[in-house]
């Protein structure tokens, strides 16, 4: 039986073939898929649409791929010189150049430094690229041509999209094209100046992610620049890991009164935004007439805490009207108490870098009707560090108890603190608690009161 839907298997259309590709990574297909017959064997060396994700992909996996890439069959490459993948790029550029890769479409580089960067975007020039991705926290300051080699890459007509994460490049440099195509840009900005001309210049610009923007760093100086609401049609905006006041705040929402969507990822003090509640209700109805969908998170830190913390009375602003009723923008509200950290955030909404405590002693309060009386399921969290000892002592005792579904759905990172030897029965406790097949990586925290270990455990397989 199994022969026979082995051959039925390889006798499927190549059209049909070609649409599973879409959903497997290019390392299965290759390792696997291509070895099953000689027909797949010849399917696979013409498909040309791969997905190539090295980002942290085993050395060996590695080497082995790069062997068999055919440059002209690539649709998309991920590149890294990561902790777990150190010196890839420099081996991918002594097999390869960027210009082979004709029919890319999108390129994503991770810690790339300069000079390979260097390399790259002049050779991205006469691609087709629609997508471009650079996230790296190597120094780039002392590299004078990085900001024109920039300067030539976004000015590709096809290019779309756009993520520049390099905190230590000044963008204020960076010459943007007349009648810029890029449409959704992710960058890494400090003052009010460059923020403004960003949006002066990119007329097509439709979903904007700023991070880093510092009021400190721009002395109360606000730039005289064109009526930008005229030339800036965006529709979603984010401000992540910034630091702004309320008046900062309004200041630079005024320029996009198009905005449907919104969000803001820890850049604003917690207690000044809920004091700044009515203010900000009447600038939204004012001012932000489009605006369906508001996003937050926001977290107040251990030593900022000095009196007990009353989440009831902290969220209880959010029970208005306009945020139950009209908007539906519900709210949570999460105190963990080993810890002392409050985190404040819109339903449905979470930092994927924020590590989430789980605990037993954690209060929650939700303007939600269907989560206030039930267990919150945190479908969005991504990272979570756990104290297992802890958690299995809780669920072992007559006070305790763990939930008997699933919290966490979607966890990507998973750090788990022991101070004594592995507990009995805690796999089957935490495989109730999380959805263990998403996990990518899983790192374990030995601890006692002399001495602290720590010992990783990446890429684990589902």
């Amino acid at each position: 039986m199994s022969v026979k839907q082995d051959s039925l298997f390889c006798t499927l259309p190549v059209e049909l073939i070609y649409h599973i590709f879409r959903y497997l990574d290019a390392q299965t297909i290759v390792r696997s898929i291509r070895i099953v017959c000689k027909r797949f064997y010849t399917i696979v060396n013409v498909y040309d649409k791969f997905n190539f994700n090295f980002d942290s992909i085993v050395k060996s996996d590695f080497h082995y791929l790069c062997n068999l890439i055919l440059p002209r069959n690539v649709k998309s490459l991920t590149l890294s010189n990561s902790n777990e993948t150190p010196g890839q790029i420099e081996y991918f550029l002594s097999r390869f150049r960027i210009k082979q890769f004709i029919q890319l479409n999108s390129l994503n580089l991770f810690q790339i430094d300069d000079c390979q960067l260097s390399i790259i975007l002049k050779d991205i020039q006469k691609l087709q690229l629609t997508s471009l991705s650079i996230n790296s926290k190597q120094d780039y300051s002392d590299n004078n041509t990085i900001s024109d080699d920039l300067s030539s890459a976004i000015s590709l007509p096809s290019l779309q999209k756009l993520t520049l994460n390099i905190p230590s490049c000044d963008i204020s440099k960076i010459v943007w094209p007349i009648g810029c195509t890029i449409q959704h840009l992710y960058i890494y900005c400090r003052t009010i100046d460059e923020y403004c001309n960003i949006l002066y210049s990119l007329p097509n610009l439709r979903t904007l992610v700023v991070e880093g923007l510092n009021i400190d760093d721009n002395f109360g100086i606000i730039p005289n620049l064109p009526n930008l609401t005229a030339v800036c049609q965006l529709f979603s905006l984010t401000f992540k890991y910034c630091t702004l006041d309320t008046a900062m705040l309004e200041f630079l929402l005024s320029f996009t009164p198009t905005l449907e969507h919104f969000h803001l990822i820890r850049s604003i003090d917690l207690d000044v935004f809920i004091s700044y509640l009515p203010q900000w209700q009447t600038f939204i109805e004012t001012k932000l007439l489009l605006l369906n969908k508001f996003n937050f998170f926001l977290v107040r830190h251990a030593q900022l805490i000095i009196i007990p913390v009353d989440t009831e009375q902290l969220i209880a602003p959010f029970r208005t009207t306009f945020w139950t009723e009209i908007k539906q923008w519900f709210v949570i509200c999460d105190y963990i108490m080993s810890s002392n950290i409050l985190i404040l955030y819109s339903s449905s909404f979470f930092d994927p870098q924020f590590e989430f405590i789980f605990e037993s002693k954690q209060i929650s309060r939700s303007t939600s009707t269907s989560t206030i009386n039930n267990t919150i399921i945190m479908d969005e969290v991504q990272k979570l560090r756990l104290d297992l000892t802890k958690m299995m002592i809780s669920a072992t005792s007559p006070q305790g108890g763990l939930p008997n579904k699933t919290i966490f759905p979607n966890l990507d990172q998973l750090t788990l603190c022991l101070t004594d030897s592995w507990p009995l029965c805690s796999l089957r406790a935490l495989s109730t608690l999380i959805n263990l097949s998403h996990l990518t990586k899983v790192s374990l925290e030995f601890l006692d009161s002399f001495d602290y270990y720590s010992e990783s455990m990446t890429n684990i397989e589902a």
